[in-house]
């Protein structure tokens, strides 16, 4: 099974989590695009055979990337940097390829029912959840996470946004 994550490979990942995976379930290969920057003492999760690392791409290469997958994961690391650095935008770009989506229990993040993002609290509850998010996607769920997509885009945004600044009262 084919698990991705694309984006800057540093210390906010869980790498413990990834590490733990590959030997709870060898049938899980994880797939990384993106610039590393990982410190020395992380040579086990560069090493590993299911872990692959390509360079990084953006656009349209980085949406190719994504539908390849299974399974796309943001296993965050709970520190505050992280959360006051929600991973939403990201969220939305994930769901943009209709892929299943298996976070950390990150508190703040945007919540959607299962079969759009599939939460994990501990590195077993990780593989269980990328198992789970893998054995129940459907052409449903697909649908919905493309739907969710689209009501999120930055041009729906940017329009929501202008109609609450027309609509409020000026104040001079």
């Amino acid at each position: 099974m084919k698990v991705g994550f694309w984006g800057f490979i540093n210390n906010r990942i869980n790498i413990d989590w990834i590490v733990t995976a590959t030997r709870l379930d060898k049938a899980l290969e994880f797939y990384f695009c993106g610039p590393v920057e990982l410190s020395d003492h992380k040579i086990e999760f560069l090493s590993h055979p299911n872990i692959h690392f390509q360079k990084s791409c953006q656009g349209d290469e980085a949406v190719k990337f994504l539908k390849q997958m299974d399974v796309l994961i943001m296993p965050y690391v709970l520190m505050e940097s992280v959360l006051a650095i929600t991973a939403n935008n990201k969220l939305f770009f994930y769901l943009a390829a209709g892929k299943p989506i298996v976070i950390s229990n990150m508190p703040n993040f945007m919540r959607f029912e299962r079969g759009i993002i599939y939460v994990a609290k501990s590195s077993e509850d990780f593989v269980k959840e990328i198992r789970r998010a893998f054995n129940e996607d459907c052409e449903g769920l697909v649908g919905r996470r493309l739907q969710i997509a689209a009501q999120n885009t930055w041009k729906v945004r940017g329009e929501e946004l202008m109609k609450h600044i027309e609509s409020s009262p000026q104040t001079y």
